[in-house]
């Protein structure tokens, strides 16, 4: 048993047992078909050994005793004594003979757990979907609706109901990650029981179980609170817990040379990489320690060939010697562009692991190698094969050698292997499982290859690019690192609008608030999940209506930087500096506290609260695009307080209350304007 102020939890009956005031949900322990039989492995599991996470948390291992057909069940359950959420999974294992999993009737048949909500107990319960693709903003986006009313499946990856009988608020949740509504498992209802089964490609037809190969579920959590709000416990938890390197939650400023190289094909008609070399690189890491960036990023281009990613000699002669040591000077650090699933025909990865290469059809036959970034002949690797190890070994040579921090990962899509021979099936598996396999995979090898990295460079940042749809997207990966959210938004295509001649797909490519405003829409997610670990980045063009708004939006949490550093005005990098360097001082606050929202994106006044109410600092931001126009907004923030305004603010106080008149900018200033109080 294990016991907090929150709860108590033990295995006891054949479930897994989690008490609050005590009152206890039963969690049943899981079944899996084997040898052509629905089979509940374990009755009851008694505890084994306990460790300590690098996180302070700590990990319970419990174990079954060895069923007569020789099966036996462990559970690894995490735990907080600060928290009321659990994580917990199920290895599953046979101690002599072999033995299969099976689809008798040609689907997944794995039930991860099940449970009871009783009607005289529970209230409606929610589906809390993380994986919504919003087309109308280009971007992943989080909803939450009524589950079961329509369907009796509900994908999740959570579900959040009112108990009356347990307590005010309990939520039930899988680490995973697909597009919504691509279901690789879900929800099932049946009357007052509620199962969590696997949908596809969670193991193949014909898996073997024993001679020391075992089977691992996914991650699932479960939390119950007396309190209705259980998404700030969520929240914390995400934040605090789920990861046990604290690198990813840390809230730097990170800048990344991407936009500019995009803006040299789109708008210079030059190549993307033309000016990747040392002489802009150092240039613009001169105005990026200039404006108050942490982190600078070196996208696409610095590398001589995917697969081995070593430094470029032609674009970098000296290894990036003179980039690392400048970026020290500074205290910045280096991050760099990676595509994990790419080898060059040239590279020794390639060479090593040629069998590792992805096929598409049922012949296998390989695929001609593809120009990646205007870089030739790079081949598509199957992560769910034994490549994955060379791409954690690059990027440890990386960390150990050019004190590489932060590793953008690009263009990992949910489907890409159905090739036999890897971890994802064999020849007697149809082309579709041995695909739907690898895609389920995808999330548990992403871990793999972040965990390897971080447990040989704790300090990595791993920034996983979920810019296009068909990304893996859900909580699994929270447990490693961050997400790249958004890149440029919305395209021409995208809003049935005609590409203008001589101009590039992208609509929201200026200065100006229109960028700032989907953006600041996917600020949704910080209910559940903290902004900072959705990185977005924010231009910092002149004029200053532009980049005061595009100040106060990236400090809402998304943090991130891009642009033409060297042509924005020595004004401008004054105000990146100032308000950068005062949000700094109140960011860990920031980040610790959900943001509040005040009126609709883009309307007439549109304000955000992030203040820590234990310590009382953190930020107001205001936002109109009504030039002309005076707003008063009221926010209470106890104790006396170094304040920082930017803007057209002014400050009254009574007693703890704060009222700002925010004046937005005259017509013809700009379009709209926004503002900034730091309470520090």
């Amino acid at each position: 048993m294990f016991k907090n102020e929150f709860f108590s939890i033990e295995f006891k009956d054949g479930n897994l047992v989690y008490t609050l005031n005590g009152k206890e949900i039963s969690l049943e322990l899981p079944y899996f078909e084997i040898d052509g039989k629905l089979v509940k492995p374990a009755e009851s599991l008694s505890k084994l050994s306990e460790r300590e996470l690098k996180n302070k948390c700590r990990e319970l291992k419990f174990i079954s005793a060895i069923n007569e057909d020789g099966l036996a069940l462990t559970a690894l359950v995490r735990v907080s004594d600060k928290s009321p959420v659990i994580r917990f999974k199920y290895i599953l294992s046979k101690e002599y003979g072999v033995s299969k999993l099976t689809k008798s009737d040609g689907k997944d048949n794995i039930v991860l757990t099940r449970f009871k909500l009783e009607k005289k107990h529970f209230l409606g319960v929610e589906e809390i979907r993380f994986a919504d693709f919003d087309y109308k903003n280009h971007c992943f986006h989080l909803t939450e609706t009524a589950a079961f009313e329509s369907s009796d499946a509900a994908m999740g990856p959570m579900l959040v109901w009112s108990d009356l009988r347990l307590g005010d608020s309990c939520l039930i949740a899988y680490e995973h990650g697909s597009q919504y509504n691509d279901a690789f498992l879900s929800f099932y209802k049946d009357g007052e029981t509620v199962s969590l089964k696997t949908v596809k490609g969670s193991y193949y037809n014909g898996r073997e179980i024993g001679s020391g190969k075992t089977y691992e579920t996914v991650w699932l959590e479960f939390a119950a609170v007396n309190d209705l709000e259980i998404h700030q416990y969520y929240r914390k938890f995400i934040l605090n817990d789920i990861c046990e390197y604290p690198a990813s939650r840390k809230p730097y400023i990170f800048y990344n040379t991407w936009n500019y190289q995009e803006r040299n094909k789109s708008l210079n008609g030059r190549e993307y990489l033309a000016e990747m070399n040392n002489d802009r690189m150092l240039s613009e890491i001169d105005i990026a320690n200039k404006s108050g960036v942490d982190v600078f990023v070196i996208d696409t281009g610095w590398f001589n060939m995917t697969g081995d990613y070593k430094v470029n000699p032609e674009r970098f002669p000296d290894g990036l010697k003179a980039v690392r040591e400048k970026l020290k000077s500074y205290g910045m650090k280096l991050g760099l562009w990676f595509d994990p699933r790419l080898a060059a025909k040239a590279s020794g990865a390639f060479k090593k692991y040629r069998g590792c290469m992805s096929t598409y059809t049922e012949d296998e036959a390989e695929h001609k190698p593809g120009t990646v970034w205007e870089m030739p002949d790079n081949y598509i690797m199957c992560l769910d094969s034994d490549y994955r190890d060379s791409f954690a070994d690059a990027l440890i040579w990386l960390a150990k050698n050019l004190d590489c921090t932060y590793f953008k990962w690009d263009a990992v899509w949910q489907y890409d292997c159905n090739r036999s021979g890897h971890y994802h099936g064999d020849r007697e598996n149809p082309l579709e499982e041995r695909r739907a396999c690898y895609s389920y995979d995808l999330p548990a090898n992403m871990g793999y290859i972040a965990e390897k990295l971080s447990e040989a460079c704790p300090e990595a940042i791993i920034d996983f690019d979920i810019t296009e749809w068909f990304r893996t997207v859900g909580l699994s990966w929270l447990a490693h690192g961050k997400y790249f959210l958004i890149n440029n938004g919305p395209f021409y295509r995208s809003w049935d609008i005609p590409i203008p001649n001589g101009t590039d797909d992208n609509i929201f490519f200026f200065p100006g608030q229109s960028r700032t405003w989907f953006m600041r829409d996917s600020l949704v997610y910080d209910k559940w999940i903290p902004s900072a670990l959705f990185l977005a980045h924010y231009f910092p063009d002149d004029p200053y209506s532009s980049q005061i708004c595009n100040l106060a939006s990236l400090i809402l949490g998304h943090h991130g930087i891009w642009g033409d550093l060297p042509k924005v005005s020595e004004k401008g990098i004054s105000l990146f500096n100032a308000v950068l360097s005062a949000y700094k001082k109140v960011a860990d606050d920031c980040v610790s506290a959900q943001i509040k929202r005040f009126g609709k994106v883009a309307s007439s006044l549109e304000v955000y609260e992030r203040i820590n109410e234990k310590s009382n600092r953190g930020i107001v931001c205001l936002f109109s695009p009504m030039g002309g126009r005076k707003y008063t907004h009221r926010v209470t923030v106890p104790g006396s307080k170094s304040i920082s305004v930017f803007g057209s603010v002014k400050l009254t106080k009574l007693n703890s209350d704060y009222t700002i008149e925010f004046t937005a900018a005259e017509p013809g200033e700009g379009k709209g304007d926004a503002a900034i109080v730091i309470f520090d």
